[in-house]
């Protein structure tokens, strides 16, 4: 009888690997097969945080060789080892729709895109109602 535990942490990596593919797939059919040129100098992405979450920070090298060097928005550099194109963070939204009523027509809608368009909603455009999309 296999343990439990065994069986978890194999369902665990499954579904990773299956979240993984989906991932890669809806980054082929976006942009292409070539969604890496996105992440070149100047791109703008996000990065985990350990207190906000999520931070805002901008490429300063290209990326090669599951290396991608950023600068966050306090200008701190940071060295980020990817262990494979789809762990990359996610890209920022253009500064045209920070704040943006509908979160639909973000470019990018992913959790960190929603979290900071609601913040910029919240707290400094006192905008309590927001769209997310039409309800069946």
């Amino acid at each position: 009888m296999l343990d439990k535990t065994v069986m978890y942490s194999k369902h665990q990596q499954k579904e990773r690997e299956f979240a993984a593919e989906h991932v890669r797939r809806f980054q082929e059919w976006t942009y292409g097969v070539d969604y890496l040129m996105f992440y070149n100098v100047g791109a703008r992405v996000w990065i985990q945080h350990s207190l906000k979450v999520w931070e805002g920070a901008e490429v300063v090298e290209d990326y090669k060789e599951k290396i991608l060097k950023v600068a966050t928005e306090d200008g701190k550099l940071h060295e980020l080892s990817v262990s494979s194109d789809e762990k990359l963070p996610p890209l920022r939204n253009p500064d045209i729709l920070i704040g943006e009523n509908d979160l639909t027509s973000l470019s990018y809608l992913h959790e960190p895109a929603v979290l900071y368009n609601l913040e910029v909603r919240f707290c400094r455009q006192n905008s309590i109602y927001t769209y997310c999309g039409k309800w069946f």
